[in-house]
């Protein structure tokens, strides 16, 4: 008896190193991807602004997303900055057109599924865009809800801290 629970144990810690991932290599994987949605974000402003059509984040929403869905990594993401490049696939083009309604669901939808703290939602901005198409009348109804829900999240998380530090 006393072998089968050591060899549990054994097997409990051959787990427990799998999980554990190289943290340098997440964080070169974070600021990897950072980069392309900079990248990207940057290719599509430049094409905007020369009147041709910008379709790189159309292009490259569903990849994105899925990396950004990653939650081994979601807590590096937010803690180098990702945030700020979210806020930017978000932001109206320099023309001043809103982006495709597929690449807005899909940050919401990643947005709302994302463990998010009040400093990195304030330091980054994200969270005045949201507001933005929650209160935007020009928005569809879709995106204008998923935006009102994820305000109402943000918000009632915000007040949660406030009653624990008190």
């Amino acid at each position: 008896m006393d072998k089968e629970l050591e060899a549990s144990g054994e097997r409990r810690k051959a787990k427990r190193k799998k999980v554990e991932v190289d943290t340098n290599e997440m964080l070169s994987k974070c600021k990897a991807l950072q980069k392309r949605m900079r990248d990207i974000l940057e290719r599509d402003n430049e094409n905007n602004r020369r009147g041709r059509i910008a379709i790189e984040k159309i292009k490259h929403v569903d990849e994105i997303c899925n990396m950004l869905m990653n939650k081994t990594l979601q807590e590096c993401l937010v803690d180098e900055g990702i945030l700020n490049e979210v806020k930017g696939w978000l932001e109206p083009l320099p023309d001043r057109s809103l982006p495709n309604i597929k690449v807005k669901r899909r940050l919401l939808d990643v947005l709302k599924n994302m463990r998010i703290g009040r400093e990195h939602l304030v330091s980054s901005g994200v969270g005045k865009i949201v507001y933005f198409y929650s209160i935007n009348h020009k928005e569809c109804k879709e995106v204008r809800n998923m935006s009102k829900e994820l305000v109402r999240k943000w918000i009632n998380e915000a007040f949660k801290d406030e009653e624990y530090s008190c």
